[in-house]
């Protein structure tokens, strides 16, 4: 049963969400730089080289958290025959500033912006598949995600309840490359505002395990004047954050917003279009 019966009216969200989604991709190409290195991390210590593993953990969960894709819900899925693709727009504030302040040599944002255009693909059994790509925009990284979502509570009257588990790498920078992986659990309702619109709200908790793996870097410590190679071990964090979000669904547009907050917090905004 379509949510309007009248076309025309129902049409006009799509457009704006289509357009939206258009500004952004456009918007997608401006300039960004490498953002931080790891050399400034690196210091000399009385048995060798030594590196503050303090600062390469912010850097591991920040970048981690900002490349979650997308948004956990609404928990309910796009259905078997549904497919939707969109833009969202996510800001992450960074954690602490002292090591970004240190990698970037001073020169750092107060917090990590993506920009990412996301598809996803209904199948029986109400379980949907997804794939994204995303683009930070003070950084010259970008994110490739794939993600499962599977509603295993999903009716009218009962609250919808489904989980989603998601894979992702931070890829391009230099120094560093970023692994991320983890899953959301949401439950939620959907309520019908006067036969035009959906209103799903949610709320629920996430968890993922970001794995940092430092490249070979050169650096030149004080008093030197050769270049000394540092391999830095690798980085292993898990985070946790609370989810509450909802989306707004027209005929063949939706809007959503949602807040993840824990020791890392990200709000995300997203346009989509269903066919």
């Amino acid at each position: 049963m379509r949510a309007c019966a009248k076309r025309p009216l129902c049409e006009r969200p799509s457009r704006y969400a289509l357009a939206a989604l258009a500004l952004a991709i456009v918007g997608l190409a401006g300039p960004a730089h490498a953002g931080f290195e790891l050399a400034p991390l690196v210091s000399r210590a009385s048995t060798g080289l030594d590196y503050d593993a303090t600062a390469l953990d912010t850097l591991v969960s920040d970048l981690g958290s900002a490349a979650r894709p997308g948004v956990g819900g609404p928990s309910a899925t796009v259905g078997a025959l549904g497919f939707t693709f969109g833009y969202a727009l996510a800001y992450t504030p960074i954690s602490a500033e002292e090591p970004w302040e240190l990698a970037s040599r001073g020169d750092h944002a107060n917090g990590l912006t993506t920009s990412q255009v996301f598809v996803r693909k209904g199948l029986p059994s109400s379980v949907e598949l997804g794939a994204s790509i995303a683009f930070f925009h003070d950084l010259d990284v970008q994110v490739a995600s794939f993600e499962v979502k599977w509603a295993f509570v999903e009716g009218v009257s009962a609250p919808d309840i489904g989980a989603r588990i998601h894979l992702g790498g931070v890829l391009g920078h230099p120094d560093l490359t970023v692994v991320t992986t983890g899953a959301d659990l949401t439950i939620g309702k959907r309520f019908g505002l006067g036969g035009v619109v959906r209103f799903a709200p949610y709320a629920g908790y996430a968890f993922a395990f970001h794995h940092g793996v430092p490249r070979p870097i050169g650096v030149v410590l004080p008093g030197d004047v050769t270049v000394t190679t540092a391999i830095l071990p690798a980085s292993n964090l898990v985070t946790h954050r609370g989810l509450v979000g909802f989306e707004l669904a027209f005929s063949y547009a939706s809007f959503g917003l949602e807040a993840s907050l824990g020791d890392t917090n990200t709000l995300t905004f997203r346009v989509g279009a269903a066919l």
